[in-house]
């Protein structure tokens, strides 16, 4: 993509990873976080209202725990971070149809560090029956 700068991480088992494209016209640098064994992140710093901002795109598989240090890790620049991504971790509170432990988990850590979750409003999955919609992979986690 002509006008943009692409940053990824790859997985190194299997297909997959996470990315991130930035206009090019946008200031920003790469982010790297020391301590992720389970959560897969690529982030990015940018400036915005003159203040910096971290903006991460994440993936925790299912099959893998939600560990509150990775998370911590993420989040303990002193900066303002917004995560977006499929964290796994479904809750009503961000429109999800079913409350999972997971979601849970993450819920209480984003009460205890003071971080807001949104979801989105609209269905993620629209299977081919759509009374079936249902919201799936996309949590905002913010700070600051």
């Amino acid at each position: 993509m002509a006008n943009y700068v692409g940053h990824r991480n790859d997985r190194l088992t299997e297909g997959g990873g996470t990315a991130k494209l930035v206009r090019r016209d946008i200031g920003h640098h790469a982010v790297s976080f020391k301590g992720l064994e389970h959560l897969e992140a690529t982030a990015i710093q940018v400036m915005m209202a003159n203040k910096p901002v971290i903006i991460l795109a994440a993936y925790l598989s299912p099959s893998r725990p939600l560990n509150a240090l990775e998370l911590s890790a993420c989040l303990d620049d002193g900066l303002p971070v917004l995560i977006a991504g499929n964290l796994n971790a479904k809750h009503v509170e961000w429109n999800s149809r079913l409350i999972m432990k997971r979601g849970r988990l993450f819920g209480d850590y984003a009460d205890k560090n003071l971080c807001l979750i949104h979801g989105p409003n609209t269905p993620t999955t629209v299977p081919y029956n759509p009374y079936s919609a249902r919201i799936e992979d996309e949590i905002r986690l913010q700070t600051g």
